[in-house]
């Protein structure tokens, strides 16, 4: 399912364009659901040798979700905990209807300081197991800086301020990870490997991603490469029809 991004933000729009993205999860005949931007490459050439190794990247994710129980994947980008660029979904009915029903309530249903359905502020909603409190241990410690790239800051300004959090990004947040708890909602880069390798192969990811700040090369991660959509692979002159 494609959707072109960045819409103008007005209580009609911001609700009606995150709706028409939440309809993935009431696809009920669909085990899952993928869903990208339109300006998204999930065959980049860069990235992906080949149509049968993307292939082999979704099944891994697949079997992963399947076996965790989860009914959403995805990644975080520089600020939010949800980049919506990419959403790996397993529908249900009762949380699409739920979904549905605070989407109508319309500019009731969320404000700056205690998000979606008024639930709260940031710092008390939000489950200490979730990943964004990963996010501010390593901020405070000054890693971000090491890892070269910019990482979710809303819990440091107890604020639903991160980008999108209004929109989609925010709206699944909240639906699959603040008001659920892990493994509800997973991060697609952090998912168990397949196949664990040997001792020496891990060893060598984790002294590449100290050293380079950055995920291993496939050949030495036992993750699939899906890990690329980290940085959201953009197609090349894309320009969104009006």
């Amino acid at each position: 399912i494609g959707f072109a991004p960045h819409p103008f933000t007005t209580v009609r729009t911001t609700m009606s364009l995150t709706l028409l993205k939440w309809a993935a999860v009431g696809l009920a005949d669909c085990e899952f659901v993928v869903v990208m931007d339109l300006d998204t490459d999930p065959m980049s050439p860069h990235f992906q040798p080949s149509g049968v190794q993307v292939a082999e990247d979704f099944l891994a994710v697949f079997r992963h979700m399947r076996e965790l129980g989860a009914r959403l994947g995805s990644m975080h980008d520089h600020s939010s905990p949800i980049n919506a660029a990419l959403l790996i979904v397993r529908p249900e009915m009762d949380i699409y209807w739920e979904g549905v029903q605070l989407l109508a309530r319309g500019n009731t249903s969320f404000n700056v300081t205690h998000g979606w359905d008024l639930l709260g502020r940031p710092r008390a909603v939000v489950p200490a197991a979730d990943r964004a409190w990963e996010f501010r241990r390593l901020r405070a410690k000054g890693y971000d800086a090491v890892l070269n790239r910019a990482l979710p800051q809303f819990l440091d300004f107890d604020l639903w301020s991160f980008v999108g959090a209004d929109l989609d990004q925010g709206f699944f947040y909240h639906m699959f990870r603040v008001t659920r708890e892990w493994p509800f909602g997973v991060d697609l880069d952090r998912l168990e490997p397949v196949r664990r390798g040997p001792l020496l192969i891990r060893a060598l990811r984790v002294l590449w991603r100290r050293v380079c700040g950055q995920q291993a090369p496939p050949q030495w991660e036992g993750r699939y490469r899906l890990v690329h959509w980290q940085g959201k692979p953009f197609v090349s002159r894309y320009i969104p029809r009006v």
